[in-house]
């Protein structure tokens, strides 16, 4: 399975109980966790953790809906 960028926000957001069945999260709240999820995943890679996200240059490139490019192994970590 291929884990776009909003289903990993999606269980970020079940891991600390704030999952789309109890509350109903908003396009700004995920916008925001698209780019902390941005960011962390940039450091990573400045760090030497490739996990295969693909971070974009522009911001405003990014689509929440695009495959987050993470290898499976590290899905679990990410989120």
């Amino acid at each position: 399975m291929a884990w776009s960028k909003l289903d990993i926000i999606g269980e970020a957001f079940n891991e600390i109980g704030f999952g789309d069945y109890v509350f109903d999260t908003t396009p700004s709240q995920k916008q925001t966790a698209l780019a902390r999820l941005d960011a962390m995943m940039a450091s990573w890679q400045d760090d030497g953790i490739n996990t295969g996200y693909g971070v974009e240059d522009d911001p405003s490139a990014d689509t929440i809906t695009g495959d987050s490019g993470i290898s499976q192994e590290y899905v679990r970590a990410v989120f």
